[in-house]
């Protein structure tokens, strides 16, 4: 990534204005728009404990989430496996099997009717911080673009979700208040309900509803399964700004 792109993003204030000065920066190499996804654990999409942000219209993100979303989109069903940049032809994938769900996707339909004509998903992965993710840069071919060149693009993908994620803007994507973001750090530095009321001022009540929120809009089971969820995403990063 280049140090323009680089500092501009350090200087954003949300996730979605990171994103914008992304596509800003890749325009230039053929991209028109990017769709970011990212989890904590594979398969994770399919009981929806993921991410997604993109710089799609609405118009057609409303197509994605009624032909089935994440459940029906091949980057998503092999994410857990991806290791190298991922090119899909969209006017290929339609001329497939007719019984095959990513032919009959409404939103792949949708995306040849804008001029969407094929994508290149790079996937980021890294053990020291654990999860998986992906940006997929699409591209317009109905104008004269460039053709995309994933190895430009890889240098591009990890240093974004790196830096949204160290912003703390990745996190917030989950929508946790500052006091379930709280309570969750408080209970993996070992605190119990009890103290972490006493440290706050309210009742154990309260705390447990808090971490119980937190649980819920994480899509975990256990506290324990939360924080490490919060720990992929950077949520305790939040707690900074």
């Amino acid at each position: 990534m280049d140090k323009e792109t680089e500092n501009e993003l350090l200087a954003c204030h949300s996730f979605e204005a990171g994103l914008q000065i992304l596509l800003r920066h890749t325009e230039k190499f053929g991209v028109r728009d990017i769709f970011f996804g990212f989890m904590a654990t594979p398969n994770a999409y399919a009981r929806n404990a993921h991410v997604l942000a993109t710089t799609f219209s609405d118009r057609l993100m409303d197509i994605y989430h009624a032909a089935g979303g994440v459940n029906r989109d091949p980057i998503a069903e092999n994410l857990s496996t991806l290791s190298e940049p991922m090119f899909v032809d969209m006017e290929i994938l339609i001329k497939g099997d007719e019984n095959d769900k990513f032919s009959n996707s409404q939103f792949v339909h949708a995306c040849l009717d804008d001029g969407y004509t094929n994508s290149w998903s790079i996937p980021f992965s890294t053990f020291e911080e654990h999860g998986m993710g992906v940006v997929t840069f699409f591209q317009e071919t109905r104008v004269e673009r460039p053709v995309i060149d994933p190895q430009i693009l890889k240098q591009y993908a990890l240093p974004f979700h790196q830096i949204m994620k160290e912003k703390g803007h990745l996190g917030s994507l989950l929508n946790l208040s500052k006091k379930e973001i709280q309570c969750l750090k408080d209970i993996a530095a070992g605190f119990t309900a009890n103290d972490i009321a006493n440290i706050l001022d309210v009742t154990p009540r309260t705390v447990e509803k808090w971490l119980q929120s937190a649980r819920k809009k994480m899509k975990s089971k256990t506290s324990s399964e939360a924080i490490y969820k919060a720990t992929c995403f950077g949520v305790f990063n939040n707690l900074q700004s």
